[in-house]
């Protein structure tokens, strides 16, 4: 099996046998990892549960566990996307729907859309498949029996593991993109499966789909973030009654998010980041009258 430290030396041009033994080796490591971490992350909420505690930091880990309640609405999308257009927070707080533009708006927006990424994606066949279902009976054994802060360590080192894994599998993917095999293929099969290239969807701006088709099809085409839309009546910037007559409350779920604490860090940056950009908005000359766009 390649050893970790072995993943970062694979050649740059696309071969056929070491592609078999790294997609095949990658795959058994990463999806073990994977729901190793998985497991042991049910073990940590449920010991926090336990202690009936919303959030939990283990500061000499660098990690922490929090309980999160989220809403689940049905909007009414047009009525709220108007009514977002017209307090000038659309492009803020939506994303454009390209399912919804004509074809010739698609068209004509191909110079400024942000292209969809090539990416490689794994099918391992017969040969090719991993077996981890030994891998709860196993974590099971050596973990239960662990206290709640060791469990929180050992979670830590194998997400880690996992995210370098996660990188160096994209590493190798950028750099067999631009092999021969790819240039005229979209699929390539190997002894433990097959690689196919494949392309995350076209992305538009709201600011474009605005400026050249104007306000009705920025409306009809746009999709809004829930989350985003408590962070603005939150802090003001939307009123909030106002905001749930036009959606219905359906569920309200849990989840449990155990993250260290450089990511930790970095969702308060962004958050901070995103509070600036709403707070210039809200204070424009143009808030209020759509023009904000």
């Amino acid at each position: 099996m390649i050893r970790t430290e072995e993943l970062r030396t694979l050649p740059i041009e696309y071969d056929d046998v070491i592609w078999n033994s790294f997609a095949r080796d990658h795959s058994v490591t990463a999806k073990s990892i994977e729901e190793k971490a998985k497991i042991l992350k049910t073990m940590i909420r449920d010991g926090q549960a336990t202690l009936n505690q919303k959030r939990m930091e283990w500061t000499n880990i660098g990690v922490t566990g929090i309980f999160q309640n989220y809403s689940v609405y049905e909007n009414n999308r047009l009525e709220l996307n108007e009514l977002l257009y017209h307090l000038g927070l659309i492009p803020e707080v939506a994303s454009i729907d390209g399912r919804l533009l004509t074809t010739e708006q698609t068209e004509e927006l191909t110079s400024c859309c942000q292209q969809g990424k090539r990416y490689l994606r794994y099918t391992p066949n017969r040969l090719g498949k991993v077996d981890i279902s030994h891998i709860n009976d196993e974590c099971c054994s050596q973990y239960v029996d662990l206290a709640l802060k060791d469990k929180v360590a050992i979670w830590k080192e194998t997400h880690l593991r996992k995210e370098f894994l996660n990188r160096v599998w994209k590493m190798e993917q950028a750099k067999t993109l631009t092999s021969e095999a790819f240039q005229s293929s979209t699929s390539v099969r190997l002894e433990t499966g097959s690689l196919s290239l494949l392309k995350t969807p076209v992305t538009y701006k709201a600011v474009d789909v605005y400026q050249r088709f104007g306000s009705d099809t920025l409306i009809h085409c746009s999709y809004v973030n829930s989350e985003t839309l408590d962070e603005c009546a939150a802090r003001g910037y939307l009123n909030k009654s106002e905001l749930d007559s036009l959606r219905k409350l359906v569920d309200v779920q849990e989840r449990y998010i155990l993250m260290t604490r450089q990511t930790e860090e970095e969702k308060h940056r962004q958050l901070d980041f995103k509070s600036k950009k709403l707070s210039w908005i809200s204070q424009s000359k143009s808030f209020g009258n759509g023009s904000a766009i």
